[in-house]
């Protein structure tokens, strides 16, 4: 290659070879910057997946311990007033599924970024706490036994009083002028006996009345004595009884002792009682104590996670500090090439392609204009080819768009009618291939999704073929035609109208004041609409339907298509 030919290629190549040379001086810094931010981004992983994979699940493992152990304390009061077995053991087993849950917490904490004897600790103090929630239970339960047994004892004294009353009011009557209504009559000594016996009794059954108010075990062993005594009078009373007086009260009797002595007797279980609710407050005392020392623990884990953030915060910011320092100096770099290059490039490129792209954007916008062409590099080549390819492609484009639409759209509508003649002439006497021939074609030329050609007979109209994904067939086949209402499409052509064009039909009046019609257009899912009338003459013979499922009205063109096929 000659001196003069390479001259002449380093002209015709001078803006890219100085772009080159740009490019590559900015592709060297970038790629020290590069270099720079991965070395960075790989400290950064590493710090940030320690934080993300571990401490962050700590600390939400730890609040959710907090949380949880909250919900314990609670709840243990509620267990404490449960007034029924069902009711425990209903608030019983929702503690269980938190100490469950707490055990599960306790499990997804990442061992190797907890000191094992935080962690050790934190358990020792759930397992106390489980414990002593069991005994809470136990004792709740044996509450609620011991007030069971209670109730019933007290339900039944009242009656027992009565009967021992009656025994002294016969032994009264007795002694009068009456007879006694036991139908077996005491002697003048068994008299007061029965009567020493009823107010012994009555005394004893007052005394058991008087327990549930009792609050002390000392108190209420006090009146077990007094009751024990009432019942040694009443036992010495009833030995000097005939076998026939001692065979009327022996039930009685039998029923006071046991009332109170007994095992299942109202001491017993106001003792139980009095017990019980002494060891539920101090299951509740111990418990707050549980709590409060495992949320030290957990407290102690919260504070060593976050101070191992901190930390690592700390040196994540050092690092980010010395990188960007790296990246900015590195940048500025960049920058000051960048800008050279740029200060060129807008002058001997961007600048002359503008004024390419205004003369190009004026003769597409129909506003030719004069575009310079000065220069000896490949950009003024670049401008005077342009130049000559718009005005060659502007004067070709309009004939050619022109003749296309023309063209397209007769093809279309004649290709149409061919097929569709050649369906009439495949069929003679059968009309049913030429209306689903004939629909078919409307709803593919009118971009339609569906479409329905109709018969009308006085008011109402029957589909007698149906295109598309219409279901309007088999609809009608079901509830039959009706009469079309005035201002529904099938009304409005009988009333006169030539074309029916809906662009919204949930919009339409019709489509809210008459069920049927939105029936039908929600099973189409139907938003805009055309209709076209079958007319002879003035004369409605029917009409042709086209349906869209989206809001975009039919053009002129294909409303215009419709109304050919329908006549």
């Amino acid at each position: 290659m000659t001196t003069t030919a390479t001259l002449a290629w380093l002209r015709g190549n001078g803006v890219a070879l100085t772009v080159l040379a740009g490019l590559l001086l900015i592709g060297s810094l970038a790629l020290t910057q590069s270099g720079v931010a991965i070395l960075a981004l790989a400290r950064f992983g590493t710090a940030f997946n320690q934080v993300a994979n571990t401490n962050l699940p700590n600390l939400l493992a730890a609040s959710r311990l907090s949380e949880l152990s909250q919900s314990l304390v609670a709840r243990a009061p509620e267990l404490a007033a449960a007034g029924s077995q069902t009711q425990r053991q209903g608030i019983e087993d929702r503690l269980n599924g938190r100490l469950a849950a707490l055990a599960q917490e306790l499990d997804r904490i990442d061992r190797t970024a907890i000191d094992p004897g935080q962690l050790q600790n934190v358990r020792s103090q759930r397992d106390a706490l489980a414990t002593n929630l069991r005994a809470l239970d136990d004792f709740v339960r044996q509450r609620i036994d011991a007030d069971s047994a209670l109730a019933t004892v007290m339900a039944r004294l009242p009656a027992l009083a009565a009967r021992v009353r009656k025994v002294a009011d016969e032994a009264l009557i007795a002694g009068g002028d009456g007879e006694p209504s036991g139908g077996v009559a005491a002697t003048s000594i068994e008299r007061p006996r029965l009567i020493a016996w009823s107010a012994a009794g009555l005394e004893g059954i007052t005394l058991m009345l008087g327990t549930p108010a009792v609050e002390t075990k000392s108190r209420l062993e006090r009146i077990r004595a007094e009751f024990e005594t009432l019942v040694s009078r009443m036992d010495e009373v009833r030995s000097h009884l005939s076998a026939q007086m001692r065979q009327k009260i022996d039930a009685m009797h039998d029923d006071i002792v046991q009332f109170g002595s007994g095992a299942q007797g109202i001491f017993q279980a106001r003792q139980a009682q009095i017990e019980a609710g002494t060891a539920v407050q101090t299951s509740l005392r111990l418990i707050d104590q549980n709590i409060d020392k495992f949320l030290a623990s957990v407290s102690t884990i919260l504070g060593a996670t976050q101070q191992d953030i901190s930390g690592r915060s700390a040196n994540l910011n050092q690092t980010i500090s010395h990188f960007n320092l790296l990246i900015i100096v590195t940048s500025l770099l960049c920058v000051l090439a960048g800008a050279a290059i740029f200060a060129y490039v807008r002058r001997a490129v961007i600048m002359r392609l503008k004024r390419v792209q205004e003369y190009m954007r004026a003769q597409v916008e129909g506003h030719p204009t004069e575009m310079s062409t000065t220069g000896a590099d490949e950009i003024a080549e670049i401008a005077t080819a342009t130049r000559v390819f718009v005005t060659r492609i502007a004067n070709r484009e309009a004939a050619l768009q022109q003749r296309t639409v023309e063209l397209s759209t007769a093809l279309e509508q004649q290709t149409a009618t061919a097929e569709v003649l050649q369906v009439i002439n495949s069929s003679p006497g059968d009309l049913a291939p030429v209306f689903e021939a004939l629909l078919d074609k409307a709803i593919r030329l009118c971009d339609a999704a569906s479409g329905t050609l109709w018969t009308c007979a006085g008011e109402r109209f029957d589909p007698i073929t149906v295109g598309g994904a219409s279901r309007l067939g088999e609809w009608f086949h079901q509830h039959g035609p009706a009469r079309a209402a005035p201002d529904t499409p099938g009304g409005r052509l009988l009333s006169g109208e030539r074309v029916v064009h809906i662009a919204d039909v949930r919009q339409d009046p019709a489509y809210r004041a008459h069920p049927r019609y939105r029936e039908m257009a929600d099973l189409e899912n139907c938003r805009t609409l055309v209709a076209v009338g079958l007319r002879k003459e003035d004369t409605l013979l029917g009409m042709i339907t086209a349906y869209r499922q989206e809001i975009r009205p039919f053009s002129d063109k294909q409303i215009t298509l419709l109304q050919n096929f329908a006549a």
